[in-house]
């Protein structure tokens, strides 16, 4: 290396002899080969002595921060531990039938907005969600038939006859509300997101039955509504695994809440002359429901050309409510009769969501 160096170095004192043999008094002195050999050692020495510049240390961390929206498609069906239609007993002597409400898959939308400190992470976030369907099941007894509608336990309801047309729906409507504080350490490998905060609920279900003789007469008109408003904590944790060379990525999130609040329980029957024949109202100002979330989907990721951030994701989501009611209680067909209360059933849903939104 030292023979290279060196002979670079002649060949530069020869070309640039030549060139002073033609330059004028203005041109600059030209040296020895031996003392640029000295001056080139000397530089070496002097880079090997110089400190190493300091550099910035290198953040791992690919999120930029900045605000996000969400909006959530969501279709999932409820399902009921207990939530009673009609008891339809006969036509063989001692033969009953509980028939329960049978809820499809319902679309409803949820919204999220946040924003996310790049320096440490933090940062905020608020979610909407509103679920409003109802279900309804009617029939025409036939003849030897008899059909019970008891929307709870010693609440007395209606028996329609043959002939007598009877007529059930449920309407669920649930408006869920979290503001959360969370921390968000996200890579091009993944990440996770954690956060605690505060929910509110506020919920309804109404049940309404009513029976209509074969001349169309009305003979009975039932309403049992119950309601549930209520706030508490909540926690969630969600956890991004990215592909190689992908802007796909899977995820799973779970979230956990306690709700305090009230719950009523209002209940009515009237005649076919519309007179009022019994009227509850049940009030409890101290119960708890007790939330669990949860989704497992994929995510999709991909920077546009302003800089933002457009993802999708698609995902199965599970939830569970404790406590939660229902638009009637538990049927016992054997009796004809209602076991227990509306306000006592678990709710859930389950299904599919698929969200689009946009970091900016």
């Amino acid at each position: 290396m030292h023979f290279g160096i060196k002979s670079l170095l002649a060949a530069a004192v020869f070309g640039l002899s030549g060139l002073a043999s033609t330059a004028g008094a203005q041109d600059v002195r030209l040296v020895s080969y031996e003392e640029l050999l000295d001056r080139v050692a000397a530089l070496e020495e002097d880079m090997a002595a110089a400190p190493a510049a300091d550099l910035a240390p290198l953040d791992e961390n690919t999120d930029d921060g900045g605000y996000y929206f969400s909006m959530e498609h969501v279709f999932v069906t409820p399902y009921f531990s207990q939530n009673t239609s009609s008891i339809v007993i006969g036509p063989v002597a001692g033969n009953s039938e509980v028939r329960e409400f049978d809820w499809d898959m319902e679309y409803s939308p949820r919204f999220e907005i946040g924003n996310i400190n790049a320096c440490d992470g933090t940062g905020w976030r608020a979610r909407y969600w509103h679920f409003d369907h109802s279900q309804a099941v009617s029939g025409l007894i036939p003849a030897g038939v008899t059909v019970n509608i008891n929307p709870n336990n010693t609440r007395p309801g209606f028996t329609g006859a043959a002939g007598d047309t009877v007529s059930a729906n449920h309407s669920l409507r649930m408006s869920v509300l979290d503001f959360d504080y969370m921390k968000r350490d996200i890579s091009e490998d993944g990440g996770y997101t954690v956060s605690v905060g505060m929910r509110y609920v506020r919920m309804d279900q109404h049940l309404r039955a009513r029976r209509v003789n074969a001349a169309g007469v009305l003979l009975n008109n039932l309403s049992q509504h119950h309601d549930f408003e209520g706030i508490g904590p909540t926690v969630a944790a969600e956890f991004l695994k990215r592909f190689d060379c992908s802007y796909w990525g899977a995820f799973v999130n779970a979230r956990g809440s306690l709700l305090y609040g009230e719950s009523n329980l209002r209940y009515d029957t009237r005649g076919a002359a519309g007179v009022l024949a019994n009227n509850v109202t049940d009030t409890n100002d101290q119960d708890l429901i007790k939330v669990i979330e949860m989704q497992i989907g994929l995510d999709y990721r991909r920077p546009t050309a302003s800089c933002h951030e457009m993802f999708l994701r698609v995902a199965l989501e599970a939830q569970y409510w404790s406590n939660a009611g229902s638009g009637s209680g538990q049927g016992f067909g054997a009796v004809g009769a209602i076991g227990d209360s509306a306000q006592d059933a678990d709710l859930g849903f389950y299904g599919v969501t698929i969200a689009t939104g946009l970091d900016w």
